[in-house]
């Protein structure tokens, strides 16, 4: 009976730096002569079966984008698969989670935890860095595979994940945030996933209620320097003259592969109810600048009910 042919069913990891050097394990179906051999783009990659469909190999140097990835058996066999090389932080796209909680105690008894879903709908398989806690590790989703993120949530702030460009177009993240002491009566809010070129300068927050039965939490986040500081201007709604303009400075490490510092996204938290004339109108307008491009959201409670509402940025 012939013997089925080979097939590359994955390879971990999937994105390697473009020095070489880095540990490959590739896991393929089918059947070889023998132990087969491996390149690279037709550079030689000594390789190892470990177990019966399982090749480890060291990737060799190679310039920045995709190559071929070939095992080569001894009469003929071969398959194939896509191995991904990058040279810097630029061929990574930071990715935003703005809430990281698990279990963490709000008012009125409410116990909020953030609940985060990878779902790879591609083809080849996608490493995905996650930077807290530390060491760095990483997330390795299979081709059309789902995957929680199951790393430990922080008390406040957010995360911040690292897709390699080339992945952006096949791998879906959701994120939500629930109430779980009222997990039976809602499925949470729905949180954004923020890609790193969307964050900007000025940022426009439209709509925030000010009255008493709502908290409000304005977020600042920033996720590639170590520190920075934003300008905040609330206005009435429909006018224009200025409530409160204020300053802030923020200093935490910044997180970026595959040089990366201990810390969280850097970020700010501010109780809009505390800065003065918050209460002067019915809805604000919102604008935070920066030198560097940031991101923002205010989050609205309802003290009843702890149903959460997002105030998200609007196109300028």
């Amino acid at each position: 009976m012939a013997q089925t042919a080979p097939r590359i069913v994955d390879v971990n990891p999937s994105t390697v730096f473009v020095g070489g050097g880095t540990p490959i394990t590739v896991l393929y179906e089918g059947k070889f002569a023998q132990t087969p051999t491996a390149a690279i783009d037709g550079v030689s990659a000594p390789a190892n079966e470990t177990t019966p469909g399982t090749v480890t190999l060291t990737a060799p140097k190679h310039a920045s984008g995709a190559a071929q990835l070939t095992l080569m058996g001894a009469n003929g066999e071969t398959a194939t698969a896509t191995l991904h090389y990058y040279s810097a932080t630029d061929d990574w796209m930071p990715l935003l989670l703005p809430i990281a909680a698990l279990n963490v105690p709000g008012a009125n008894g409410s116990l909020w935890t953030t609940e985060s879903v990878l779902v790879n709908l591609g083809t080849e398989s996608i490493d995905v860095l996650r930077v807290f806690p530390f060491p760095v590790s990483s997330s390795h989703v299979k081709a059309g595979a789902r995957q929680p993120l199951d790393f430990v949530w922080q008390p406040g702030g957010g995360a911040l994940i690292w897709v390699p460009r080339w992945a952006l177009g096949s791998l879906a993240v959701n994120s939500r945030v629930s109430d779980v002491s009222r997990q039976s009566q809602t499925w949470g809010t729905e949180l954004p996933v923020v890609r790193g070129d969307q964050f900007a300068t000025t940022v426009t927050l439209i709509n925030v209620p000010t009255a008493p039965r709502f908290r409000n939490m304005l977020r600042v986040y920033i996720p590639n320097f170590f520190s920075f500081r934003f300008r905040l201007i609330g206005k009435p709604l429909d006018g224009d003259q200025t409530l409160f303009d204020i300053t802030r400075d923020i200093q935490m490490p910044h997180l970026a592969p595959p040089d990366v510092t201990p810390g969280l996204p850097a970020s700010a938290a501010i109780d809009l109810a505390t800065l003065p004339n918050f209460h002067a109108a019915d809805r604000l307008r919102l604008t935070i600048t920066s030198d560097v491009p940031v991101w923002a959201f205010v989050s609205v409670t309802n003290n009843e009910t702890q149903h959460v509402t997002l105030v998200t940025p609007q196109p300028r």
